[in-house]
């Protein structure tokens, strides 16, 4: 029986979250329910509009203390490092190596989490005056992780202690050879360990159930702050260095940019950090992040999570999937406007070859999965050289085009290596139990995982998993209800409402942007057409006061015509557009149905 190990699984998520499964957009959207008693009663408590009182108990903010900390999120509410299992000792090690000049490595990941707390690690360190350098796995060669060759060229480089950020948790056999030739290892990571842990001088990592640990949710670049912050307080610098005090509150914008990438629950610290550090990003003089900001045509803006998902993380993650991670690392280390400049031209340059690579990939995915649809339950798509980078972006896409459980495999010479996607109702890994008689490895967790195959077993193995896919769905479309969070009317959102909603942003996994059901509405006027490509609609709904106007993004082929006074129902999320510094409020629909009775009562 193959074993499952994360470290041949290429291009898998962080496992210790589960990713979001769109819903299925075709299907009637449900209201779920909420004690009306207990949402007004919360509305008073936190002095906020019933419907963003119904949006605060929906997120399980349930009274008054609890509301009013989450729309009002402070740094001074992030836990102290010494919370985390192990971290003291981190510091301490570290604390004394840069006071007795040794050299160190930070040893990170090609992902942006990875990539950004490298970059926020070495900032820091060379700012205390260590002697630093930075390791990042090759894509290919090396896999994920730490490796035992990376370990043996740092030793003979004169590196005498290692940091580990994002992975080290599962790296026995480098942290054993490490031990070998005298290298200590701090290792800070997010993701689940195994039975023991691994010969190191500290295991940061919230995951561990041997000792309590706070911050159970924060990603690797969050961890990494976690400790720069401890390392200042242990050599007791925490408060009469202007510098760090500065450079701490500047490096939350990298963790917020790792949080959102990483998707990881933006409740509690995660919610604090990504609130200030898109701020801090917003606010930033490091020529890196202006650098970045200008090419994403993001400065003098103000950010938002999806200006992250959208705009930056892409940029960032090109590096990682097209294996030149150092540009983005030494992008957010560099402090020369000219090198950053040259580097984000770059990292636009793998952008763009990415979406070229991710583009051919897709279609012929598209069309070799075509075939198979009417009768299987999932995709299983293999092709030669397709890039190692992207397949797991192509793999989402089917799965967003399909809604079934979705491999996307890279053929070399005698095999290769996939991407596994699914949608809700079927978890990867369980899935691919059932089919180790035809894969050489195989890891993940139920969102996304990775796998290798040698190429003569990849039919038997699309036959396996289809079954194991049947077995859990019963054959059944996976599908994720479209739950939404309450139903309004369009003159509820008046721009005062809105402004209340837009507090529980930033939005993401664990927050997501509220969702409203609209029945009944009339359009005003013409819909018209928008974006260059006419794929945008906008038109208007009335109100007892007016009218107010709605954007579907995307939706202009299927949407082309509305005429006037049409009654239809909307999936929307109030938004406040601004223009010559007038705000006025609109609505972003999701979905664009026709007009039903009484909403379904939410499942079970």
């Amino acid at each position: 029986m193959r074993r499952a190990d994360r470290r041949s699984a290429p291009d898998v998520p962080n496992p210790t979250v589960v990713l979001p499964t769109p819903p299925d957009r075709s299907a009637r959207p449900v209201v779920a329910s909420a004690p009306e008693a207990e949402v007004a009663a919360l509305a008073t408590a936190a002095g906020v509009p019933p419907l963003v009182a119904r949006l605060l108990w929906l997120r399980g903010l349930r009274d008054g203390t609890a509301a009013e900390t989450f729309l009002a999120p402070r740094l001074a509410q992030l836990e102290p490092p010494s919370a985390l299992p192990d971290m003291d000792a981190a510091a301490a090690r570290i604390a004394a190596a840069v006071e007795a000049g040794e050299k160190v490595a930070v040893c990170g990941d090609y992902d942006v989490d990875g990539m950004t707390g490298t970059a926020l690690l070495v900032r820091f360190l060379r700012l205390v005056g260590a002697d630093v350098v930075y390791a990042i796995p090759d894509r290919v060669a090396d896999g994920y992780g730490l490796s035992v060759g990376t370990v043996e060229r740092l030793a003979a480089e004169g590196v005498s202690l290692a940091v580990t950020v994002d992975n080290g948790v599962t790296a026995f056999d480098a942290l054993e050879r490490a031990v070998v030739l005298g290298v200590d290892v701090v290792v800070t990571d997010h993701h689940l360990p195994g039975e023991r842990l691994p010969p190191a001088v500290a295991v940061v990592d919230p995951q561990r159930k041997d000792v309590p640990g706070g911050g159970a949710s924060l990603c690797g670049c969050g961890l990494a702050f976690k400790l720069a912050w401890g390392v200042t307080e242990a050599m007791g610098r925490a408060r009469r260095d202007e510098r760090l005090r500065a450079f701490l509150v500047d490096a939350v914008g990298l963790v917020a940019l790792a949080t959102v990438a990483d998707v990881v629950p933006l409740v509690g610290e995660n919610r604090v950090l990504v609130a200030a550090g898109l701020t801090a990003l917003e606010k930033s003089r490091h020529p890196g992040v202006r650098a970045l900001l200008d090419v994403a045509g993001l400065v003098g803006t103000r950010l938002s999570s999806d200006d992250v998902v959208w705009k930056l993380a892409p940029r960032l993650n090109a590096a990682g999937r097209m294996n030149t991670p150092s540009h983005a690392i030494d992008l957010f280390t560099t402090e020369d406007p000219a090198e950053a400049s040259a580097l984000v031209g770059e990292l636009e340059a793998a952008n763009t070859e990415r979406r070229r690579i991710e583009k051919g990939v897709t279609a012929e995915a598209m069309a070799q999965a075509a075939p198979t649809l009417s009768a299987r339950r999932s995709v299983v798509v293999a092709g030669d050289g397709w890039h190692r980078g992207v397949i797991g972006i192509v793999a989402a896409r089917l799965v967003d085009a399909h809604a079934r459980p979705s491999v996307v495999i890279g053929l070399d010479a005698d095999g290769g290596r996939g991407s596994c996607r699914t949608t809700g109702g079927v978890h990867l890994v369980e899935a691919l139990s059932k089919c180790g008689r035809h894969l050489r490895r195989f890891g993940g967790h139920a969102a996304a995982a990775g796998l290798e195959v040698a190429r003569e077993a990849v039919p038997a193995f699309a036959e396996a998993f289809d079954e194991a896919v049947r077995a859990q769905t019963g054959g059944a479309p996976t599908t994720t209800p479209y739950v939404v969070d309450a139903e309004a009317s369009p003159g509820d959102f008046s721009l005062a409402v809105v402004e209340q909603v837009r507090r529980l942003a930033p939005f993401g996994a664990g927050n997501p942007e509220p969702r409203f059901l609209v029945r009944g509405a009339q359009v005003a006027g013409r819909a018209r057409l928008m974006g260059s490509g006419n794929e945008h609609l906008s038109f208007a709904v009335r109100t007892p006061t007016g009218a107010i106007r709605v954007v579907a993004f995307r939706q202009g082929t299927s949407l082309a015509h509305v005429p006037p006074g049409a009654t239809v129902d909307l999936v929307v999320t109030p938004s406040i557009n601004t223009w010559n510094g007038v705000a006025t409020p609109e609505l972003m629909a999701s979905a664009v149905l026709p007009p039903e009775g009484p909403a379904p009562a939410p499942p079970a």
